[in-house]
Order: C-alpha cells, then sequence, then structure tokens
C-alpha cells in the first residue's frame, strides 16, 4: 500500500484505524519507508505512538499565485478516531489509543495554535488556512465542519465509514470519497484579494472509472500482487491443517457438527477468548471429510486453503464481548430451539458442552458453566448488529458501544494463522531445524523441517511456506529468531506470573513522573534477567496506568494474580533493552535530567525570570517529554535533588563504569536525554543489536518462576531425568484448564528457562530435562523470590476456578 501510494504521487497521510492491525514493529517499518521516499505522515491526536519516528503534528504546503507576487501557506493536521469499539489488544497502536485525544479537539486546537503562531512570532510565515485530514464517522466529521471556520480550517477530507459525501457546512467543504478508490475528492481553496479569508471555490467527488491507468503505478502493484495472485491459484495446494478422524459441516443449521466445532475452538484459541459463538450458516460447505485409505486423498484428510474458503465463503468479521454466563447460555439455547434449521444456529468451541435435551450450556472451557461469571466470546460483528435476531446479541447492542464494522477480524485470517501455529507445533524443536548453528532460522531451514515433517505435503511445500511463516516473520526479514520463534507459542493471558499483596500498594499510576512500585518490579526482574548493575525504564514505556489493589471477596484473591494480560498492559511495547557501561556520575545525571523536568516550571528556573511562562515553553518545547522519567531498580536510591546515591545498594562511585540496562530507543534519542545524547556521539561506543526485547525478558523471568509450582504434581526420583510426557502431565495437572496446544507452548516456553550448567536458559529442546537442571532451576527461582514462597498451587488455583475479564 505504501508503495503504490507513493508512486500514485501521494504525499500526505495520516493515520486510520486499520493501520493498528499490522503491529508496531512492522507499521514502524512502513513508516520509515513512507518518509525515506518523500513522504510525510501526520500524527496530530496520537502523541504516544511510535514517538521514536517523531512523526510531525501538522504538515505546510506553501502555494505561489500565477503571477509568483503572492503566497499562501496552507497546513495540514492527520487525526484518527479513538473509537474504543474499533480496537482490541494487541492491535491497539500498543496502547497509544488510550491516551489519544479526540479528533475534533485536537484538530481544533492545533488549528486554532497554527493560526496564531505568526502574532507571537512575526518572522514565521502566516498560515492561511489549514485543511483537516480525518479518519472518523462522517456524524463526527459534520460536527467538526460546522465548527471548523471559526478555527482556521476551510476543508475536512475523511475517510473511514466508506461514505461518498460532498458538502459545505457554514463555509467549510467536507468531502468523503468513499471505498476502494473508486473516486477521488478534489477542491480548491481559492483568495480573492490579500487580505481576505479563502473560499472553497469549488469542490467534488470524480469518478476515477474514465481515467487511463497509470503504467508505472500498475507494475508496483503487479510486484507486490504477483505472490497473492499464485496462491489464488494454488489454494488447493496450501496446505492447513490434517484430519486424522471424520469432520463434517453437513446440516449445520440444524446440529453441532465436527468441523463447526473445530473451527470454533482454532479462532477461540487465536482470540484469545475463553469461547466462540459462531451462526452455522456462515460456514457453508455442506461436506464431510472423511479419510480412507481407499481415497485418493489417503487415512489422513489434508485441509487445504481452498476447503476454507468452500466453507467460509465470506470474510466473516470477528469481534470480542464479554457476558456473563447465564446469558451465554441463553444465546446458545435459543439458537438452537427457535427457527431450528435457520442460519442463526450457534456452532460452539470443543471445550464448550451442552445439555443435548434442554440446549443449556453445561460446561465453558471445559469448566462447569457459572452464570455470574463475566466470560470473554468471539462472536460474529453481523450476529450483534441483528443478523438472526437473537435475543441475546440485541439486547447487548442496546446497552453497550457496538463494535464498528470494519473493526473486526476476518475469521479466515484468523484461522490461517491459528493452523500455521499449530503447524510449527508439529515441527521439529528450535535447535534442531537450525541446523547451521546460527541462532537464526533461515527460510531453507524451516522448508527442509517443514519437508521432513509434512512429508505427504511437500509437493506443495512452496505454496504453504508463506502461510507458515505468516505468524513467525514479523519483522519480514525472510529470517525468524528466537524471540520470534517463542512467541508462535502464545501463552493464555490468564496465566498467573506473580501475585501482589494488599500491603505491596504495588501501582504503575503516574510512571511517567514518578518512581512507581510497578516500575521498580520489573526493573529488578530486568536487572536480574540482565545481570547488570542497574537498570533504567523510561516511565512512558509503562503503559497499564492502574492500581493492583485485591479487596475482600475480589476474583482476584487476597493477593492479586499478576498475569500475563496485566504484563501486555503494562509493557505494549516490545522495548528493545541496550546494555552499556556508563560512569557512575553519568547515571546519576541520566536520572536526574529525566526526573527535573516534571517539576513546576518556577522551581526549576527561578521565580525572578522574566517573561517565565514563555521561556519556559520554549524551554519545554526542546527538551524531553515526560515519557522520559527514568524508573530504577530497587537497589538504587535517589535523593531529594533526584540525584543517585547508590547503585546495587551500595555507595555510588562517580568515576565507576557500570554495567546498566537502558532502553535502546532511549539511548537512541526518544526522549532526549542530554546524557544519552552524549554517549551516543561519543567515539567507539555502539550497542551491539539484536537487543534483547523487555517483554520477552520479563515473560521468560516470571516464566522460570512457574517451575515451583510442578514440584508436587512431578513424581521424579533423584538423578532421574525428567521426559517431556512426564512435564506435561504434571502441567495439565497443575493448570487444568489449559488445552493440548496451550500445554505444549506452556511446556516449550518453560523449557526456554531450564538453567543449564553454564547458568542460562537451554532454549527450546525437544526431550526432557536432566534432574540437575531441575534443581538448577529451582534453586535459581527460590534465589530470585522477594517474599520467600510467593508462588503457590493455591492461589493460581483461586483464579483459575474464579469469574475474570
Amino acid at each position: 500500500m505504501v508503495d503504490v501510494m507513493l508512486e500514485s504521487g501521494v504525499q500526505f497521510a495520516c493515520f486510520g484505524n486499520h493501520e493498528a492491525d499490522v503491529g508496531l514493529p512492522a507499521l514502524k517499518k512502513r513508516l520509515e519507508r513512507w518518509h525515506e521516499r518523500g513522504g510525510v505522515w501526520i500524527n496530530t491526536n496520537m502523541p504516544d505512538l511510535l514517538p521514536e519516528l517523531q512523526l510531525p503534528s501538522y504538515a505546510s504546503v506553501v502555494g505561489l499565485s500565477k503571477d509568483g507576487h503572492n503566497s499562501r501557506q496552507v497546513c495540514l493536521v492527520g487525526v484518527c478516531t479513538k473509537d474504543p469499539s474499533l480496537y482490541n489488544a494487541p492491535d491497539d497502536f500498543g496502547g497509544a489509543v488510550y491516551t489519544a485525544l479526540d479528533c475534533n479537539e485536537a484538530a481544533l486546537q492545533k488549528s486554532q495554535t497554527l493560526m496564531e503562531a505568526h502574532v507571537e512570532d512575526t518572522e514565521a510565515q502566516k498560515v492561511d488556512a489549514v485543511v483537516a485530514l480525518t479518519h472518523q464517522d462522517l456524524e463526527v466529521d459534520i460536527e467538526l465542519a460546522k465548527k471548523a471556520t471559526a478555527a482556521g480550517i476551510y476543508a475536512v477530507l475523511g475517510g473511514h465509514d466508506h461514505t461518498e459525501y460532498a458538502m459545505s457546512h457554514n463555509g467549510c467543504a467536507l468531502l468523503k470519497a468513499g471505498m476502494d478508490a473508486k473516486n477521488a475528492a478534489v477542491m480548491d481553496l481559492f483568495w480573492n484579494t490579500e487580505d481576505t479569508v479563502p473560499c472553497v471555490d469549488s469542490f467534488q467527488l470524480i469518478s476515477l472509472s474514465k481515467f487511463t491507468s497509470s503504467k508505472a503505478v500498475y507494475r508496483s502493484v503487479e510486484k507486490h500482487m504477483r505472490k497473492v495472485w499464485k496462491m489464488e491459484r494454488e489454494k488447493a495446494l496450501v496446505h492447513l491443517t490434517v484430519f486424522q478422524t471424520l469432520m463434517s459441516s453437513k446440516d449445520i443449521r440444524k446440529k453441532q457438527t465436527t468441523l463447526g466445532s473445530f473451527l470454533c475452538s482454532a479462532l477461540r484459541d487465536e482470540l484469545e477468548v475463553d469461547c466462540v459463538l459462531f451462526d452455522g450458516g456462515n460456514i457453508r460447505g455442506d461436506r464431510d471429510y472423511e479419510p480412507n485409505p481407499e481415497h485418493y486423498l489417503g487415512s489422513k484428510w489434508t485441509f487445504t486453503l481452498a476447503d476454507l474458503e468452500q466453507e467460509l465463503p465470506w470474510s466473516s468479521e470477528m469481534v470480542i464481548i464479554v457476558l456473563p454466563g447465564s446469558q451465554l447460555s441463553r444465546a446458545v439455547q435459543v439458537s438452537r430451539t427457535v427457527k431450528l434449521g435457520s442460519g442463526g444456529f450457534l456452532q460452539t468451541d470443543g471445550g464448550i458442552h451442552v445439555d443435548p435435551t434442554t440446549s443449556e450450556v453445561r460446561c465453558v472451557g471445559n469448566e462447569t458453566l457459572d452464570p455470574s461469571r463475566i466470560y470473554r466470546i468471539g462472536v460474529m460483528h453481523a450476529s450483534l448488529a441483528g443478523m438472526n435476531d437473537n435475543p441475546v446479541f440485541k439486547e447487548w447492542s442496546k446497552t453497550h458501544i457496538m463494535p464498528q464494522e470494519d473493526s473486526g477480524k476476518p475469521a479466515k485470517e484468523l484461522l490461517k494463522k491459528q493452523f500455521a501455529r499449530r503447524m510449527w507445533d508439529k515441527m521439529p524443536e528450535f535447535h534442531e531445524i537450525n541446523v547451521s548453528k546460527t541462532g537464526i532460522l533461515s527460510r531453507e531451514e524451516v522448508r527442509n523441517a517443514y519437508v521432513q515433517t509434512f512429508t505427504r505435503c511437500a509437493e506443495a511445500v512452496d505454496a504453504s511456506m508463506d502461510q507458515l511463516l505468516s505468524v513467525a516473520d514479523a519483522d519480514e526479514t525472510g529470517e525468524v529468531t528466537p524471540s520470534n520463534y517463542e512467541a508462535i507459542f502464545r501463552l493464555p493471558t490468564w496465566i498467573t506470573l506473580s501475585h501482589f499483596t494488599k500491603e505491596q500498594a504495588m501501582s504503575s499510576k503516574k510512571s511517567s513522573s514518578q518512581q512507581t512500585k510497578m516500575g521498580t518490579f520489573l526493573c529488578d526482574a530486568l536487572k536480574s534477567e540482565l545481570e547488570v548493575d542497574c537498570v533504567l525504564f523510561d516511565g512512558g514505556n509503562i503503559r497499564g496506568n492502574r492500581d493492583y489493589n485485591p479487596q475482600p471477596g475480589h476474583h482476584r484473591g487476597t493477593k492479586w494474580a499478576f498475569t500475563v494480560a496485566d504484563l501486555r498492559r503494562e509493557l505494549p511495547w516490545p522495548s528493545e533493552m541496550a546494555t552499556v557501561e556508563m560512569e557512575g556520575r553519568h547515571i546519576s545525571e541520566a536520572v536526574q535530567c529525566s526526573r527535573q523536568q516534571v517539576v513546576s516550571p518556577n522551581r526549576r528556573l527561578g521565580s525572578k525570570v522574566p517573561n517565565i511562562a514563555g521561556l519556559f515553553k520554549r524551554i519545554e518545547s526542546s527538551h524531553q517529554v515526560e515519557g522520559g522519567f527514568l524508573q530504577c531498580d530497587s537497589g538504587m536510591q535517589v535523593r531529594r535533588d533526584y540525584s543517585v546515591s547508590h547503585i546495587s545498594n551500595e555507595t555510588l562511585d562517580p568515576e565507576r563504569r557500570y554495567k546498566v540496562a537502558v532502553l535502546y530507543n532511549a539511548l537512541m534519542g526518544m526522549n532526549q536525554n542530554p546524557v544519552f545524547e552524549r554517549w551516543r556521539s561519543e567515539p567507539g561506543h555502539r550497542v551491539s543489536m539484536p537487543c534483547p526485547l523487555a517483554r520477552e525478558l520479563l515473560m521468560r523471568h516470571f516464566l522460570r518462576r512457574l517451575w515451583k509450582l510442578t514440584q508436587e504434581s512431578l513424581d521424579i526420583k533423584q538423578d532421574e531425568d525428567i521426559s517431556r510426557d512426564k512435564l506435561l502431565a504434571a502441567i495439565s495437572k497443575v493448570w487444568p484448564r489449559a488445552g493440548g496446544n496451550t500445554r505444549r507452548s506452556l511446556l516449550r516456553r518453560l523449557l526456554a528457562t531450564v538453567v543449564t550448567e553454564g547458568g542460562a536458559g537451554r532454549g527450546f529442546k525437544s526431550s526432557g530435562i536432566t534432574y540437575k537442571e531441575y534443581v538448577k532451576t529451582l534453586s535459581k527461582v527460590e534465589h530470585e523470590l522477594v517474599e520467600g514462597k510467593d508462588y503457590d498451587k493455591e492461589i493460581n488455583q483461586q483464579y483459575l476456578s474464579g469469574p475474570h475479564t
């Protein structure tokens, strides 16, 4: 899309909600590509979105009159909707939408500031008009247009809701070109004399159907689409999964089918929800997949992309809602007892058990249904919008914010990703695939492992490789790093990593302006994992903004169960960590600079400075933003003047060179800490790449602690190796809620934390572990626990059996 837009001559763009779908690493690459080729990406209302790219809050265009004697400056602002119904983590711009400004408010404020700028700075060129690029609903765009001219906005060019619209409101033209580039919105701003405000001389939507195609643009399209067109021709060769028993989608409008259960279970695992309810009328294959030795497909039926297309001919966008257990059961019951044979018969996943007589739900997630518990449920957006008239979904839509239609994720794409994860699960382990011993899997190594595992599918390997790498090659490099491989095997969001007592008063609130307990907690874990003297972590990257305060009767228990979901919420971005050496005095200065920024201007500059407000405003504009407040680990002590007195609980030596872990982006200029800028400018200071990701380091750190939970469930003898099967059996006892794929993912992640003779995690392996490795791992866990026996089975089970959202 970026290449084609630039080839078409597009120079300015702003964010839309679907830019959140690709993930921050891929989005960052695309924006960098856009900038390299001269494009300007405007971000007026989401300051916390990829701040290291320093996206402009406006852009400027200067035009000359025909005689060349007069010029006009038009500024562009660009805003994107923050409607919560459009976003679900992790596809929420890393959480940046939650700190975003309202679109209209941001556009009006920025425009007013631009229009008034020349009054304060007479040397600045006057801004003559502002044009707002928006990505929001038509109704809200109309509200903006009605107020626009008072703030200097004379045109609003909108997108998002696929609507075609061209009208003027109070002198402001509002144009929305619709969808699929069928139209172009064209408008002229005209100044009649030197002093007048502009008028919108003309505005219209022009159909592009009569225009000649650009050969250069078509070549760009063809280059990118060639892979897709090839896959379209080879869908029957793209293998997604294998059926070893009969699967059927016949009579799917009248009964629960095996294929319906299979597809719903896969959607549940990919969406990471408690269950999935899917209208049977949207599963259309109406066929049996019956493995038979006499059939040409053999005793194992290979389910291909062509089969999936036949079963799901429509996109069937999925959204996530919450419902109490009683309503969940009612939704299923109504769908199966009213209008039997209609498309509204709800197919359910394998963890839901329905009474065959009453059609009431008895179990969810293979656990007895709790009528009062709130469950996270994946459903089709069309079902919520009224398709098939399920009364439960209708009632829900009246009392909740209705997700917008384009907020959903296509079921087919979700299923393709889930099937790719399951194929990886059947392939050899990382170290077995990596025959080159480079620590990174090449495409050829993955290809060879695929052929070795799926011998009957070898002829289709080239058609299936892109599908396989879709969930592994997040950086689009053609290679798979250990961290990317690890991320394939996702942990369920409900796994408990730690817990907090009320007395601890754990909180991440105001992490951008003060040292928080959560900041200390995370920095301590990073310090342990990276084995450094201290950790400096920009508070703006800790995003949870919440108190972890257990209350009597709370479902988190008397100790707050800190889960995978909580960790993701606190660290929505990968956050690369660099390990460097710094002198003690420089560490102290870095902390001091980062914390003085949030002190009031009078305290920082003194009350005798003339024109203090204007001076402070200019200093603030050149200084770092509040996100640069450096959180420190518990071994560091900071004085009242914000200088550091201790590192690793020892008095700071100003001349000593300490080993420091710091955010790579902060070191490279994010938040503009002057100490880091000096470090970067000094010769010989370089950072070894790639840097480990904070989120993965923390996950590995906390997962290592979970080995403690397996002790009671493992029947082992001294000096006896522990097999993979024995570990899986222990995991199923400790986490009974986890399904087969989840247990294997958890095992893989646990094995990556095993402490070897060298003291580090050995990575993934297909076998079990030795007795010595197990003892070493447990001893390291005991050493790391801050409060003794901090993780016990009782706490974990209390959370798993209770209601949660």
